[in-house]
């Protein structure tokens, strides 16, 4: 059954020294760390008036646009069976400092972290309802400055959303179809942007999954 998982969240690295996980065996660094190697910055449709987008100490760093600002991948990501990692946080603002467009099957999705004010947790969209309207929808509260570890899991069965470790959405594929709005578009295929929000990102990761 789908739906955003009630769970309290565990505790994130913090601070711009905190200790980040290696990387697992398998896992493909997409975010070098020092330079916007291998992605883009959308300035088209609803991201003509982004903020400006830079790197600094191992971070990006996007900062609020009308409405939207986003960093967008321009290599390959398969259609399913991985897994995304991604460490952010909200640095400015009150909307969502992540929206995670991905690949499911032979469309795209977005992971909607902190919408809607602030504290909507969904996928946009399932069976053409977005975050706050389809069964993934939950309500979390994030700290303005903390790092919170973001992964993604898309399997032939399921897609499967956490946070800090903790499941918050579990979506079966069977049976539904997904979809993003217009507007999130220029992120495809693997995009990370923010809503009127400033927004860091520190970490960028995939690796597959065995079927």
């Amino acid at each position: 059954m789908a739906g955003c998982v009630q769970e309290p969240v565990a505790s994130a690295p913090n601070g711009p020294n905190a200790a980040r996980r290696p990387p697992m065996p398998g896992v493909r660094m997409l975010f070098d760390g020092g330079s916007l190697a291998g992605w883009r910055v959308p300035g088209e449709g609803a991201f003509r008036g982004h903020g400006e987008v830079r790197v600094a100490d191992g971070v990006v760093r996007l900062s609020p646009g009308k409405p939207l600002t986003a960093i967008a991948w321009t290599g390959e990501v398969a259609p399913s069976n991985y897994e995304v990692e991604v460490e952010a946080q909200r640095t400015a603002g009150s909307d969502f400092f992540c929206g995670l467009t991905f690949p499911v099957g032979d469309a795209h999705c977005t992971w909607i972290v902190g919408g809607w004010g602030g504290t909507v947790v969904g996928l946009s969209n399932v069976d053409g309802q977005s975050a706050a309207e389809n069964a993934t929808a939950c309500r979390r509260t994030f700290d303005t400055g903390r790092w919170y570890r973001l992964t993604l899991r898309v399997t032939d069965a399921a897609i499967t959303c956490l946070i800090d470790g903790e499941p918050a959405v579990v979506q079966p594929r069977g049976g539904h179809t997904f979809g993003i709005w217009p507007q999130q578009a220029p992120c495809r295929p693997l995009g990370v942007a923010a809503y009127l929000t400033g927004s860091a990102v520190r970490c960028v990761a995939v690796r597959r999954l065995e079927k």
